[in-house]
Parts: C-alpha cells; structure tokens; sequence
C-alpha cells in the first residue's frame, strides 16, 4: 500500500509538472501570436495612414469571391487598408485558410491586393510557378500556352470560351513586365474584382511598397484593356453562363 501510495503521488507530480509544461508552452504561443498580430496591425495602419487610405482591423469573407477564398476551411481577413486607384476602389488585407485538422492542420497565409471594377471580368486565374500552394487549375477552365518564356514563370486558366478576352489583357508588353516585376505574385479576375496576391504576409516596408508599386504598374497597363471589354463580357454571360 506504500508503494502504491508513493507511485500514485510520483505520478501526481509529473502529470502535473507535465501539464504545466504544456501550458506554459500553449500560453507562451497564444502570447506571441497576440504580439505578431498587434505588430502586424500597427503595421498596416501605418501604411495606410502614409498613403492617405483608411484601416480597418478585420474583412467580411461575404465581400470576397474566387478561387482562393473557397479554400480550406477557418478563413480569415485582417488588416484591411482601404483606398481609391484610378477612381477604383482598393483593398489590400492579410487573409489566411487552413486545410486538415489536428496534426495535419496547415495554415496559409496570403497578402492581398483587390480592385473593385464597375462590370464584369472574365474568370482568369494567373498563378506563379514559384510558390503555388492550391489546386492544379480551376474548374470550367482552359489552360493558355503563351509565347516566349511567359510558361516558364506562370500557368494562365481562363473561363471557358474566354480565351480571346484572355489574349486581348495579356499581350506581350503585359507579359513582359509580369515577368520582370511580378514573377513571384498570382493573378485572379473573378465577378468584378481583380486580386493580385503572394503567398505570404510581407513584413518589410521595402517589400510592401515595392509590391504596391509593382501592381499599380500592371493595373496602369491593363486597366484600359479590361474597362473596354465589360460589355462583352456581359454579353458573352448571357450566352455562355458559368
């Protein structure tokens, strides 16, 4: 009965020991998670205020659409900054999905740039062959060969009997400095919005303006092109539905 005893409060200790250890280490991660959060917010504010925008601390997902937001499951947008492009409205934001659950659960995190347009796109999905980590490629769509090296760098899915829309934004110009200014960021044209976005949440000052210049530059040489297509692409909707 002693030894019993004895057993009984050595397993009491380390069982408590143990779980201490446990939450010591959990309250520690909800702790940092906290801090990266706030830093990563403060950040965000900053930079709007720099720009003139505005920031709001979280996104509504029911103002979102494509391919990206119907991934995996506990998505989240954070760190909203809200503005004007070309007379355009602009968000950028922080958005993360998680696929699995448990100890297969994996978290991806994205920064996000979104344009709001008056009419409708045709649903393009351009993604970077450098750091894809979604699916192979849409339904419903087309895969596009392009010319010159632009396969090297991107895969381009276009909606199905859209192929000509696709070519008409994407010229060789286009190409040409996606290539050389965007080879790392990914490309979607879903409903009326058009979302460039990396699969990472950039953390760098430097980085982030350089990613903002670098989409302004490409919507400057697009925007034209996709403005005067609206009417067809709403006629081909009504023939050809998705």
């Amino acid at each position: 009965c002693v030894i019993a005893l004895a057993l009984s409060i050595t397993l009491f200790i380390h069982t408590g020991v143990f779980h201490g250890i446990v939450f010591s280490i959990i309250g520690t991660f909800i702790y940092f998670t906290y801090v990266y959060n706030k830093i990563r917010g403060e950040f965000m504010e900053h930079f709007a205020k720099e720009i003139g925008w505005q920031y709001e601390e979280k996104g509504d997902m029911a103002s979102v659409s494509g391919n990206l937001f119907s991934v995996g499951h506990s998505q989240l947008i954070r760190n909203v900054v809200l503005g004007q492009f070309e007379k355009h409205s602009m968000r950028i934001f922080s958005y993360q999905y998680t696929v699995g659950s448990g100890k297969s659960a994996h978290t991806y995190y994205y920064t996000i740039f979104e344009i709001t347009l008056n009419g409708l796109l045709p649903d393009i999905l351009l993604k970077n062959l450098k750091n894809w980590a979604m699916f192979e490629q849409p339904k419903n769509t087309t895969k596009l060969s392009m010319e010159g090296d632009f396969n090297k760098y991107f895969s381009l899915y276009v909606a199905n009997d859209y192929e000509i829309e696709a070519y008409q934004i994407f010229t060789p110009d286009v190409m040409t400095d996606l290539i050389d200014k965007c080879a790392d960021l990914n490309f979607e044209f879903s409903n009326n919005k058009l979302y460039v976005y990396k699969t990472a949440l950039i953390t760098k000052r430097s980085e982030f303006y350089m990613m903002f210049e670098s989409v302004k530059h490409i919507l400057n040489h697009i925007l034209p092109t996709i403005l005067n297509m609206h009417d067809d692409v709403d006629a081909l909707n009504k023939y050809y539905p998705h």
